[in-house]
């Protein structure tokens, strides 16, 4: 009910007035779960300053990893679902690892794309996934036990064990 006296609008039932507005729990729950799963599918980035016969040491638990080359001078680890948590350990060798999570809570593909400088050594393991690498100057060991291995021009050494799957490369240089 609203009274107008003497220029001013009073209104005495405040809520006949306002927009009723009501979220009932399960509309809540959805909407919560929903904003869990927008937020464990943003990508994580990690990233270390890396130089000439650096060391790159990856161990990861599960999903496909994407090495590329790159005229830099660091390593950058971007994971595409933050249910999968990089640690990074920077130094003389680079260490990047994750958590092992439960495989019935990644919804989709796990995809880790890494951005390496040209001239490094690689050590990968992938637990369950394939490992792609570009041309690399440096030397690589790559182990896969759930997928393929392919890599491009290796002016190094290499050692590639793939069970589970096949290895493809280009030309290798090393001994």
């Amino acid at each position: 009910m609203m009274k107008i006296s003497n220029g001013e609008l009073r209104i005495a039932n405040l809520k006949s007035v306002l927009p009723k507005f009501e979220i009932r729990n399960s509309q809540f729950a959805v909407i919560s779960a929903s904003l869990v799963i927008l937020l464990a599918q943003m990508p994580l980035l990690a990233k270390c300053p890396a130089s000439d016969g650096t060391t790159v040491v990856i161990r990861a638990p599960i999903g496909n990893l994407q090495v590329d080359t790159a005229d830099r001078d660091s390593v950058d680890v971007q994971v595409n679902t933050n249910m999968v948590q990089v640690q990074e350990t920077c130094g003389k060798e680079i260490e990047v690892t994750s958590n092992t999570p439960n495989a019935s809570q990644i919804l989709g593909t796990v995809d880790w794309k890494i951005l390496v400088p040209r001239a490094v050594n690689l050590d990968i393991v992938a637990y369950a996934g394939n490992i792609t690498v570009g041309d690399l100057d440096g030397n690589i060991i790559l182990r896969t036990t759930g997928g393929s291995i392919t890599v491009g021009q290796i002016k190094g050494r290499a050692a590639m064990i793939a069970q589970g799957g096949v290895i493809k490369s280009g030309n290798i240089g090393g001994d």
